[in-house]
């Protein structure tokens, strides 16, 4: 996410003269998938912690291999712009 925040701002000070509408675009366009991120990350900490035998059996034999992958679609897909025109 940091990596990606750095050239999404780099990007947006370079094709603007100003600098604070940059910052305020850059903060709109990048709250929702930080968000989401967020609530996602937490969603995977709770399950981690389940202590129930049976939800335990599900997580570990599936529940992870499923989540795993829907949020490598969900976030490893992403393109940043380029810097380079």
């Amino acid at each position: 996410m940091a990596l990606e925040d750095a050239v999404e701002l780099a990007h947006l000070l370079k094709c603007s003269n100003n600098n604070k509408k940059a910052l305020r675009l850059f903060e709109t366009q990048r709250y929702a998938r930080t968000a989401d991120m967020v609530r996602d990350s937490k969603f995977l900490g709770i399950i981690s912690r389940w202590s129930h035998p049976f939800l335990k059996t599900v997580r570990n034999s599936v529940g992870f291999w499923i989540f795993s992958k829907w949020m490598l679609n969900k976030y490893a897909g992403y393109r940043v712009p380029s810097l380079f025109h």
